[in-house]
Protein backbone atom coordinates (compact mmCIF):
# COMPACT_ATOMS: atom_id res chain seq x y z
CA UNK A 1 0.00 0.00 0.00
CA UNK A 2 1.16 3.70 -0.18
CA UNK A 3 -0.20 7.22 -0.58
CA UNK A 4 0.41 9.48 -3.20
CA UNK A 5 0.20 13.56 -2.66
CA UNK A 6 -0.53 16.58 -4.90
CA UNK A 7 -0.30 16.65 -8.73
CA UNK A 8 2.67 15.10 -8.82
CA UNK A 9 1.93 11.60 -7.15
CA UNK A 10 4.98 12.36 -4.24
CA UNK A 11 4.95 9.41 -2.43
CA UNK A 12 3.97 10.51 1.28
CA UNK A 13 3.95 6.73 2.51
CA UNK A 14 4.67 3.43 1.06
CA UNK A 15 4.86 -0.12 3.54
CA UNK A 16 7.52 -2.83 3.19
CA UNK A 17 5.23 -4.87 1.43
CA UNK A 18 4.81 -2.32 -1.84
CA UNK A 19 8.49 -1.66 -1.55
CA UNK A 20 9.48 -5.12 -2.13
CA UNK A 21 6.49 -5.44 -4.79
CA UNK A 22 8.37 -2.78 -6.84
CA UNK A 23 11.95 -3.26 -5.89
CA UNK A 24 13.33 -0.35 -3.89
CA UNK A 25 13.32 1.24 -0.64
CA UNK A 26 13.55 5.26 0.01
CA UNK A 27 10.44 6.43 -2.02
CA UNK A 28 9.06 8.77 0.59
CA UNK A 29 9.47 12.57 -0.42
CA UNK A 30 9.91 11.27 -4.20
CA UNK A 31 7.30 11.83 -7.05
CA UNK A 32 6.25 8.65 -9.01
CA UNK A 33 8.25 9.38 -12.43
CA UNK A 34 11.37 9.83 -10.22
CA UNK A 35 10.58 6.98 -8.06
CA UNK A 36 10.09 4.76 -11.10
CA UNK A 37 12.25 6.02 -14.25
CA UNK A 38 11.31 3.00 -15.84
CA UNK A 39 7.83 3.87 -16.24
CA UNK A 40 7.21 5.60 -20.26
CA UNK A 41 5.93 8.77 -20.42
CA UNK A 42 2.91 7.63 -21.26
CA UNK A 43 2.16 4.80 -18.93
CA UNK A 44 -0.96 3.79 -18.11
CA UNK A 45 -0.44 3.65 -14.26
CA UNK A 46 0.97 7.19 -14.21
CA UNK A 47 -2.68 8.49 -16.15
CA UNK A 48 -4.71 6.39 -13.59
CA UNK A 49 -3.53 7.64 -10.72
CA UNK A 50 -3.64 11.61 -12.41
CA UNK A 51 -7.77 10.61 -13.32
CA UNK A 52 -8.26 9.54 -9.79
CA UNK A 53 -6.28 12.70 -8.36
CA UNK A 54 -7.80 14.94 -10.68
CA UNK A 55 -11.59 13.59 -10.80
CA UNK A 56 -12.37 12.16 -7.11
CA UNK A 57 -13.16 8.76 -8.57
CA UNK A 58 -11.74 5.41 -7.69
CA UNK A 59 -10.34 2.62 -9.88
CA UNK A 60 -10.04 -0.61 -9.56
CA UNK A 61 -8.72 -3.23 -11.76
CA UNK A 62 -8.30 -7.19 -11.56
CA UNK A 63 -4.98 -7.61 -13.15
CA UNK A 64 -3.36 -3.93 -14.15
CA UNK A 65 0.09 -4.19 -16.26
CA UNK A 66 2.68 -2.22 -14.82
CA UNK A 67 6.40 -2.55 -16.64
CA UNK A 68 9.14 -2.81 -13.82
CA UNK A 69 12.80 -3.12 -13.32
CA UNK A 70 12.26 -5.18 -9.48
CA UNK A 71 15.19 -6.27 -9.47
CA UNK A 72 17.27 -3.21 -10.21
CA UNK A 73 19.13 -4.82 -13.29
CA UNK A 74 17.90 -2.71 -15.84
CA UNK A 75 15.38 -5.87 -17.40
CA UNK A 76 12.10 -4.25 -17.69
CA UNK A 77 9.48 -7.12 -17.25
CA UNK A 78 5.27 -7.51 -17.28
CA UNK A 79 3.83 -7.25 -13.83
CA UNK A 80 0.22 -7.67 -12.77
CA UNK A 81 -1.55 -6.48 -9.73
CA UNK A 82 -4.86 -6.47 -8.34
CA UNK A 83 -5.43 -3.06 -7.90
CA UNK A 84 -7.46 -0.42 -6.00
CA UNK A 85 -7.09 3.52 -6.20
CA UNK A 86 -9.10 5.49 -4.02
CA UNK A 87 -9.08 9.37 -3.66
CA UNK A 88 -7.91 11.27 -0.35
CA UNK A 89 -9.55 13.94 0.57
CA UNK A 90 -8.99 17.10 3.24
CA UNK A 91 -12.23 18.23 5.54
CA UNK A 92 -12.87 20.24 3.21
CA UNK A 93 -13.29 17.32 0.84
CA UNK A 94 -11.10 18.24 -1.52
CA UNK A 95 -8.90 15.62 -2.88
CA UNK A 96 -5.20 15.82 -1.57
CA UNK A 97 -3.83 12.46 -2.68
CA UNK A 98 -4.49 8.83 -3.73
CA UNK A 99 -4.43 6.05 -2.05
CA UNK A 100 -3.33 2.76 -4.07
CA UNK A 101 -3.41 -1.03 -2.88
CA UNK A 102 -2.21 -3.53 -4.94
CA UNK A 103 -1.56 -7.64 -4.46
CA UNK A 104 1.01 -8.60 -6.79
CA UNK A 105 -0.90 -11.24 -9.18
CA UNK A 106 2.35 -12.00 -11.81
CA UNK A 107 2.54 -14.93 -10.99
CA UNK A 108 -1.03 -16.37 -11.56
CA UNK A 109 -1.49 -14.51 -14.19
CA UNK A 110 1.87 -15.77 -15.99
CA UNK A 111 0.44 -18.98 -15.15
CA UNK A 112 -2.59 -18.81 -16.86
CA UNK A 113 -1.27 -17.50 -19.68
CA UNK A 114 0.54 -20.16 -20.29
CA UNK A 115 -2.05 -22.88 -19.46
CA UNK A 116 -3.87 -20.34 -22.58
CA UNK A 117 -1.22 -21.07 -24.57
CA UNK A 118 -0.63 -24.14 -23.94
CA UNK A 119 -4.40 -25.00 -24.38
CA UNK A 120 -4.64 -23.14 -27.95
CA UNK A 121 -2.31 -25.16 -28.92
CA UNK A 122 -3.68 -28.32 -27.87
CA UNK A 123 -6.69 -27.28 -29.63
CA UNK A 124 -4.93 -26.21 -32.89
CA UNK A 125 -3.37 -29.65 -32.95
CA UNK A 126 -6.80 -31.46 -31.75
CA UNK A 127 -8.53 -29.66 -34.86
CA UNK A 128 -5.95 -30.74 -37.22
CA UNK A 129 -6.34 -34.15 -36.51
CA UNK A 130 -8.51 -36.54 -38.51
CA UNK A 131 -10.05 -38.16 -36.12
CA UNK A 132 -12.90 -36.64 -33.41
CA UNK A 133 -11.59 -36.10 -29.98
CA UNK A 134 -13.44 -35.41 -26.73
CA UNK A 135 -11.98 -34.59 -23.62
CA UNK A 136 -13.53 -34.61 -20.53
CA UNK A 137 -13.18 -33.78 -16.73
CA UNK A 138 -12.49 -36.30 -14.37
CA UNK A 139 -14.58 -37.33 -12.05
CA UNK A 140 -17.24 -35.12 -12.51
CA UNK A 141 -17.47 -35.18 -16.77
CA UNK A 142 -17.88 -32.13 -17.33
CA UNK A 143 -16.39 -31.77 -21.64
CA UNK A 144 -13.83 -29.40 -21.37
CA UNK A 145 -12.46 -30.13 -25.53
CA UNK A 146 -14.00 -31.33 -28.80
CA UNK A 147 -12.01 -31.06 -31.99
CA UNK A 148 -14.60 -29.63 -35.21
CA UNK A 149 -14.09 -33.10 -36.32
CA UNK A 150 -16.86 -34.82 -33.99
CA UNK A 151 -19.67 -32.73 -35.13
CA UNK A 152 -18.73 -34.24 -39.01
CA UNK A 153 -18.15 -37.69 -37.61
CA UNK A 154 -21.66 -37.81 -35.41
CA UNK A 155 -23.39 -34.94 -36.89
CA UNK A 156 -24.16 -32.92 -34.06
CA UNK A 157 -22.07 -30.65 -31.75
CA UNK A 158 -20.41 -32.38 -28.79
CA UNK A 159 -22.75 -32.65 -25.98
CA UNK A 160 -22.14 -29.92 -23.27
CA UNK A 161 -21.84 -33.13 -20.58
CA UNK A 162 -21.17 -31.66 -17.01
CA UNK A 163 -22.08 -35.13 -14.83
CA UNK A 164 -21.73 -38.88 -16.12
CA UNK A 165 -25.03 -39.14 -16.66
CA UNK A 166 -25.41 -36.81 -19.37
CA UNK A 167 -23.52 -39.13 -21.69
CA UNK A 168 -26.86 -41.19 -21.85
CA UNK A 169 -28.10 -38.41 -24.53
CA UNK A 170 -24.97 -39.61 -26.77
CA UNK A 171 -27.03 -41.96 -29.56
CA UNK A 172 -24.99 -44.98 -29.58
CA UNK A 173 -26.95 -48.70 -29.96
CA UNK A 174 -25.64 -51.99 -29.00
CA UNK A 175 -26.37 -54.51 -31.47
CA UNK A 176 -29.94 -55.68 -30.67
CA UNK A 177 -30.69 -51.67 -30.85
CA UNK A 178 -30.54 -50.71 -27.10
CA UNK A 179 -29.34 -48.01 -26.32
CA UNK A 180 -25.55 -47.34 -24.40
CA UNK A 181 -25.96 -46.72 -20.97
CA UNK A 182 -24.00 -43.30 -19.76
CA UNK A 183 -21.40 -45.27 -18.18
CA UNK A 184 -20.85 -47.71 -21.30
CA UNK A 185 -19.15 -45.45 -23.30
CA UNK A 186 -15.23 -45.04 -24.03
CA UNK A 187 -14.71 -42.41 -22.67
CA UNK A 188 -16.82 -42.72 -19.43
CA UNK A 189 -15.09 -46.17 -19.14
CA UNK A 190 -11.41 -44.45 -19.45
CA UNK A 191 -12.39 -41.68 -16.60
CA UNK A 192 -12.92 -44.44 -13.70
CA UNK A 193 -9.62 -45.63 -15.20
CA UNK A 194 -9.77 -48.41 -17.97
CA UNK A 195 -7.88 -47.88 -21.07
CA UNK A 196 -10.37 -48.68 -24.29
CA UNK A 197 -8.34 -49.88 -27.70
CA UNK A 198 -10.28 -49.39 -30.82
CA UNK A 199 -13.78 -50.66 -30.31
CA UNK A 200 -16.31 -50.53 -32.63
CA UNK A 201 -19.58 -48.77 -31.37
CA UNK A 202 -23.07 -48.99 -33.72
CA UNK A 203 -24.00 -44.72 -33.41
CA UNK A 204 -27.24 -43.19 -35.03
CA UNK A 205 -26.83 -39.85 -36.43
CA UNK A 206 -29.56 -37.02 -36.13
CA UNK A 207 -30.40 -37.84 -39.58
CA UNK A 208 -30.92 -41.24 -38.89
CA UNK A 209 -27.82 -42.78 -40.56
CA UNK A 210 -26.26 -45.56 -39.04
CA UNK A 211 -21.75 -45.30 -38.47
CA UNK A 212 -19.38 -47.42 -37.32
CA UNK A 213 -16.85 -45.76 -34.92
CA UNK A 214 -13.80 -47.14 -33.78
CA UNK A 215 -13.11 -45.49 -30.52
CA UNK A 216 -10.00 -45.59 -28.31
CA UNK A 217 -9.77 -43.66 -24.47
CA UNK A 218 -7.04 -43.46 -21.88
CA UNK A 219 -7.34 -42.14 -18.82
CA UNK A 220 -5.26 -38.82 -18.20
CA UNK A 221 -2.86 -38.55 -14.85
CA UNK A 222 -1.26 -35.81 -12.74
CA UNK A 223 1.98 -36.11 -11.26
CA UNK A 224 0.28 -38.01 -7.90
CA UNK A 225 -0.86 -40.79 -9.90
CA UNK A 226 -4.55 -39.38 -10.05
CA UNK A 227 -6.83 -39.39 -13.25
CA UNK A 228 -7.69 -35.42 -13.80
CA UNK A 229 -9.45 -36.20 -17.13
CA UNK A 230 -9.52 -38.42 -19.94
CA UNK A 231 -9.48 -38.57 -23.88
CA UNK A 232 -11.66 -40.01 -26.53
CA UNK A 233 -10.92 -40.35 -29.91
CA UNK A 234 -12.78 -41.90 -32.74
CA UNK A 235 -12.94 -42.02 -36.38
CA UNK A 236 -15.76 -43.34 -39.12
CA UNK A 237 -14.84 -46.42 -40.28
CA UNK A 238 -17.90 -47.99 -41.81
CA UNK A 239 -16.61 -47.69 -45.42
CA UNK A 240 -13.64 -49.54 -44.60
CA UNK A 241 -16.41 -52.14 -42.56
CA UNK A 242 -18.48 -52.22 -45.61
CA UNK A 243 -15.56 -52.86 -48.47
CA UNK A 244 -14.67 -55.49 -46.10
CA UNK A 245 -18.20 -56.99 -45.78
CA UNK A 246 -17.92 -56.77 -49.49
CA UNK A 247 -14.92 -58.56 -49.88
CA UNK A 248 -15.68 -61.90 -47.51
CA UNK A 249 -19.21 -61.67 -49.53
CA UNK A 250 -16.54 -62.25 -52.84
CA UNK A 251 -14.29 -64.42 -51.54
CA UNK A 252 -17.42 -66.83 -50.54
CA UNK A 253 -18.71 -66.49 -53.86
CA UNK A 254 -15.43 -67.78 -54.95
CA UNK A 255 -15.21 -70.64 -52.81
CA UNK A 256 -18.75 -72.00 -53.91
CA UNK A 257 -18.13 -71.37 -57.52
CA UNK A 258 -14.39 -72.94 -57.09
CA UNK A 259 -16.52 -76.24 -55.18
CA UNK A 260 -19.03 -76.13 -57.94
CA UNK A 261 -16.47 -76.26 -60.25
CA UNK A 262 -14.71 -79.49 -58.69
CA UNK A 263 -18.03 -80.91 -58.56
CA UNK A 264 -18.88 -80.23 -62.23
CA UNK A 265 -15.29 -81.70 -63.03
CA UNK A 266 -15.69 -84.39 -60.54
CA UNK A 267 -19.05 -85.05 -62.93
CA UNK A 268 -17.49 -84.60 -65.95
CA UNK A 269 -14.60 -86.87 -65.13
CA UNK A 270 -16.60 -89.56 -64.03
CA UNK A 271 -18.99 -89.35 -67.51
CA UNK A 272 -16.08 -89.05 -69.79
CA UNK A 273 -15.05 -92.38 -67.81
CA UNK A 274 -18.00 -94.27 -67.93
CA UNK A 275 -18.61 -92.81 -71.60
CA UNK A 276 -15.27 -94.35 -72.62
CA UNK A 277 -16.06 -98.06 -71.44
CA UNK A 278 -19.68 -97.71 -72.74
CA UNK A 279 -18.34 -96.89 -75.94
CA UNK A 280 -15.27 -99.64 -75.94
CA UNK A 281 -17.37 -102.44 -75.31
CA UNK A 282 -19.26 -102.88 -78.57
CA UNK A 283 -16.07 -102.47 -80.23
CA UNK A 284 -14.47 -105.48 -78.71
CA UNK A 285 -16.99 -108.20 -80.59
CA UNK A 286 -16.65 -106.04 -84.43
CA UNK A 287 -13.48 -106.54 -83.94
CA UNK A 288 -13.56 -110.39 -83.52
CA UNK A 289 -16.21 -111.02 -85.90
CA UNK A 290 -13.72 -109.24 -88.49
CA UNK A 291 -10.74 -111.60 -87.16
CA UNK A 292 -12.77 -114.83 -87.52
CA UNK A 293 -13.41 -113.59 -91.15
CA UNK A 294 -10.34 -113.15 -92.04
CA UNK A 295 -9.61 -116.44 -90.53
CA UNK A 296 -11.88 -118.25 -92.84
CA UNK A 297 -10.19 -117.09 -96.10
CA UNK A 298 -13.26 -115.15 -97.03
CA UNK A 299 -12.31 -112.80 -100.18
CA UNK A 300 -15.68 -111.90 -100.73
CA UNK A 301 -16.26 -107.85 -99.70
CA UNK A 302 -12.35 -107.94 -98.42
CA UNK A 303 -12.15 -104.02 -99.35
CA UNK A 304 -14.83 -103.28 -97.24
CA UNK A 305 -13.91 -105.30 -94.39
CA UNK A 306 -10.56 -103.77 -94.32
CA UNK A 307 -12.08 -99.89 -94.20
CA UNK A 308 -14.32 -101.55 -91.17
CA UNK A 309 -11.37 -102.96 -89.39
CA UNK A 310 -9.20 -99.67 -90.00
CA UNK A 311 -11.92 -97.66 -89.04
CA UNK A 312 -12.87 -99.90 -85.60
CA UNK A 313 -9.30 -99.27 -85.03
CA UNK A 314 -9.49 -95.50 -85.50
CA UNK A 315 -12.27 -95.66 -82.97
CA UNK A 316 -10.70 -97.63 -80.76
CA UNK A 317 -7.68 -95.62 -80.07
CA UNK A 318 -10.15 -92.48 -79.97
CA UNK A 319 -12.18 -94.22 -77.25
CA UNK A 320 -8.50 -94.90 -75.68
CA UNK A 321 -7.79 -91.24 -76.04
CA UNK A 322 -11.09 -90.54 -74.03
CA UNK A 323 -10.19 -92.74 -71.14
CA UNK A 324 -6.47 -91.17 -70.99
CA UNK A 325 -8.07 -87.36 -70.85
CA UNK A 326 -10.63 -89.10 -67.91
CA UNK A 327 -7.35 -90.94 -66.09
CA UNK A 328 -4.86 -87.35 -66.83
CA UNK A 329 -7.84 -85.04 -64.85
CA UNK A 330 -8.21 -87.21 -61.85
CA UNK A 331 -4.58 -88.19 -61.90
CA UNK A 332 -4.35 -91.83 -62.16
CA UNK A 333 -2.57 -92.04 -65.72
CA UNK A 334 -0.14 -95.05 -65.40
CA UNK A 335 2.99 -94.84 -67.28
CA UNK A 336 4.38 -98.48 -68.14
CA UNK A 337 7.95 -97.52 -68.92
CA UNK A 338 10.11 -100.57 -70.90
CA UNK A 339 12.97 -100.59 -73.44
CA UNK A 340 11.28 -100.56 -76.89
CA UNK A 341 13.00 -99.47 -80.51
CA UNK A 342 12.63 -96.12 -81.97
CA UNK A 343 11.63 -97.49 -85.23
CA UNK A 344 8.41 -99.77 -83.42
CA UNK A 345 7.26 -96.30 -81.98
CA UNK A 346 7.12 -94.65 -85.30
CA UNK A 347 5.79 -97.62 -87.24
CA UNK A 348 2.73 -98.09 -84.75
CA UNK A 349 2.34 -94.63 -85.14
CA UNK A 350 2.27 -94.37 -88.63
CA UNK A 351 -0.60 -97.01 -88.64
CA UNK A 352 -2.22 -94.75 -86.65
CA UNK A 353 -2.10 -92.16 -88.47
CA UNK A 354 -2.29 -93.34 -92.03
CA UNK A 355 -5.98 -93.18 -92.20
CA UNK A 356 -5.64 -89.57 -92.56
CA UNK A 357 -2.66 -89.32 -94.50
CA UNK A 358 -4.02 -91.81 -97.39
CA UNK A 359 -7.41 -89.92 -97.57
CA UNK A 360 -5.26 -86.53 -97.89
CA UNK A 361 -3.03 -88.17 -100.76
CA UNK A 362 -0.08 -87.58 -99.03
CA UNK A 363 3.21 -89.36 -99.37
CA UNK A 364 4.77 -90.54 -96.08
CA UNK A 365 9.02 -91.29 -96.16
CA UNK A 366 10.41 -92.54 -93.09
CA UNK A 367 14.42 -92.63 -93.04
CA UNK A 368 14.99 -94.40 -89.57
CA UNK A 369 17.36 -97.49 -88.88
CA UNK A 370 14.83 -100.45 -87.48
CA UNK A 371 17.72 -101.04 -84.60
CA UNK A 372 20.29 -99.35 -82.70
CA UNK A 373 17.90 -95.99 -81.24
CA UNK A 374 16.31 -97.71 -77.98
CA UNK A 375 14.51 -95.57 -75.62
CA UNK A 376 12.80 -96.39 -72.15
CA UNK A 377 8.94 -95.26 -72.60
CA UNK A 378 5.79 -96.26 -72.17
CA UNK A 379 5.66 -97.58 -76.17
CA UNK A 380 1.44 -96.55 -76.37
CA UNK A 381 1.58 -93.29 -75.07
CA UNK A 382 4.83 -92.24 -77.11
CA UNK A 383 3.40 -93.92 -80.05
CA UNK A 384 0.39 -91.51 -79.57
CA UNK A 385 2.32 -88.44 -79.34
CA UNK A 386 3.93 -89.48 -82.80
CA UNK A 387 0.59 -90.21 -84.52
CA UNK A 388 -0.51 -86.84 -82.95
CA UNK A 389 2.51 -85.06 -84.65
CA UNK A 390 1.21 -86.99 -88.60
CA UNK A 391 -2.16 -86.47 -87.77
CA UNK A 392 -1.35 -82.46 -87.55
CA UNK A 393 0.87 -82.37 -90.53
CA UNK A 394 -1.82 -84.58 -92.62
CA UNK A 395 -4.31 -82.13 -91.57
CA UNK A 396 -2.47 -79.03 -92.01
CA UNK A 397 -0.17 -79.50 -95.05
Amino acid sequence: MCVLVGPDLVYDLANPQYERMVGRTGLVGKPLREALPELPDDAPIVRTLSRVYTSGEPYTAEEYLVPLDVQGDGAVEDHFFKFTAQPMRDASGQVFGVMAVAVDVTGQVRARREVEAARSLLETVVNQMPAGVIVAEAPSGRTLLANERVRTIIGHDPLPTHQIGDFASYTAVHPDGSPFAADEYALTRALGGETVLEEEILYIRPDGARRILSASASPVYDSEGRIIAAVNAFSDVTGRKQTEEQNRQLLVREREARAEAEVANRSKDEFLAMLGHELRNPLAPIVTALQLMQLRGDETLQRERTIIERQVRHLTRLVDDLLDVSRITRGKIDLKREPIEISEIVAKAIEMASPLIEQRQHNLAVDLPRRGLTVEADAIRMAQVVANLLNNAAKYT
